[in-house]
């Protein structure tokens, strides 16, 4: 028999096409933003009438809000224009990296209203890690309902293989951690929607929404710090590949018999374009005798180098740092020109600590693109550096919150809120057990 009138499936349809409109309007307001109503009728295809009531809604849901007349509009009765609801909610985004974690809350236009960084390299286990994360991110949450009613959501980034349905960290060579089931554990202790990915697909989200990447459909995202990785994003989402592990590009092999990486293998990419590359040729030169300003810079012990006094020293003049900068940005472009030509992306946006010596690597960098890239592809390929800085994966966190949000309005805009109050479950950090 068919369904009658009022049966539930005629229900989930209609619900169902309810959280279509919905997820399409905010899509647009966030893309085109701030927009009117009749833009919005124009770029969705619905009647003004629909489009009206639907944005209504959105008001009372508080996940639009109307920011004035557009003043670009002639004399007459000028549109009121919309814009995605900062106060909305707040969201919670965190990066584990080498050695550090950051953790902060922000609106839904990603400004980022409260941050801590801790240097976690006398915390000898994932178990204290995760406990110090899980106390910040206590405090993130406890300070986000200090000023909205709403909390969206929580996303991490960490270096390394991610499982991102379940949000377990499956191996991170950089780091030293395997299999640990962060997301399991993040759930179990906070009940609202968790994400974790890789710390560079992220950054590559947040470069598209809130950095260098506005306004591009097809981008690659390289980020090279400790080691190497990136992202690709297509019209909004990353390509994650058949498992969910796209974008460990730094494992691609440049010399099947050179140096041993941190994952095991000969020669891949971050072996010879990272920051420990860099490092290391640094040390080579001053260890064969090459006299270098780093020297004074680290008052002798070369474990004291960063790469901020790499470019202090480069920026001087000093020849060792000069040629290594120069040979890690050959290293860069020879892999950025084959990534070009797999994928064709209409933007190259490079970040990671190693961005700051941008002057000092991009000759090199952008010599090896020109001469490997293929015809036609390295003319539609421009090549920028990051905007975010330091931030651009907790962005990335950010953008990964709010698109969950865009896509499934109902549910956000019908949270409750959670108790602040709750207690802390540090429990459930010290069991790791059966990871």
């Amino acid at each position: 028999m068919s369904a009658g009138p009022g049966s539930r499936p005629e229900s989930i349809n209609r619900t169902e096409m309810l959280r279509s409109n919905f997820s399409t309007i905010l899509h647009h307001i966030r893309e085109h933003g701030p927009t009117s109503r009749s833009a919005l009728a124009h770029m969705t295809g619905l009647n003004k009438a629909t489009i009206s009531r639907l944005v209504d809604k959105l008001i009372q849901m508080q996940l639009v809000h109307e920011i004035g007349e557009d003043r670009s509009e002639g004399r007459g009765r000028r549109a009121v224009l919309l814009e995605i609801n900062p106060a909305g909610g707040f969201t919670v985004s965190a990066e584990i990296g080498v050695g550090f974690i950051v953790v902060v809350c922000a609106d839904l236009s990603a400004q980022i209203l409260w941050r801590r960084q801790e240097d976690t390299r006398h915390l000898e286990s994932p178990e204290a890690v995760l406990e110090r994360l899980a106390q910040l991110i206590r405090k993130a949450t406890q300070f986000g309902f200090t000023r909205f009613s709403r909390f969206m959501g929580l996303a991490i980034g960490m270096p390394g293989v991610v499982d991102s349905a379940d949000g377990t960290l499956l191996f991170a060579p950089n780091l030293g951690w395997r299999g640990v089931p962060v997301g399991r554990l993040l759930r179990v202790g906070f009940q609202y929607p968790v994400f974790v990915d890789n710390e560079a697909n992220l950054a590559a989200l947040g470069e598209y929404y809130y950095g260098a990447a506005r306004g591009h459909e097809q981008i690659l995202y390289i980020s090279a710090g400790i080691g190497v990785g990136g992202g690709l994003v297509q019209e909004g989402h990353l390509v994650t590949g058949a498992s969910g592990f796209a974008g460990e590009f730094g494992h691609m092999t440049i010399d099947p018999k050179g140096r041993r990486c941190n994952c095991g293998n000969r020669g891949c990419w971050e072996t010879q374009a990272s920051q420990a590359a860099l490092f290391r040729r640094i040390r080579e030169e001053i260890s064969s005798g090459a006299p270098s300003l780093l020297v004074d810079l680290t008052q002798g012990n070369l474990d004291n180098l960063t790469v901020e006094l790499a470019i202090e020293a480069a920026e001087r003049g000093d020849p060792v740092a000069v040629e290594a900068f120069r040979q890690v940005g050959a290293a860069l472009g020879i892999g950025i020109a084959s990534l070009i030509n797999a994928f064709n992306p209409d933007l190259v946006v490079f970040g990671g600590s190693l961005s700051a010596a941008k002057s000092l690597i991009f000759p090199a960098l952008k010599h090896e693109v020109q001469e490997r890239v293929l015809p036609y592809l390295g003319d539609v390929a421009h090549l920028v550096c990051a905007e975010n800085g330091k931030d651009n994966c907790v962005l990335g966190g950010i953008a990964r919150v709010c698109q969950w949000v865009i896509q499934n309005p109902l549910r956000a805009g019908a949270e409750k809120a959670l108790d602040a109050t709750d207690e802390e479950p540090t429990s459930v950090w010290r069991d790791l057990g059966t990871r």
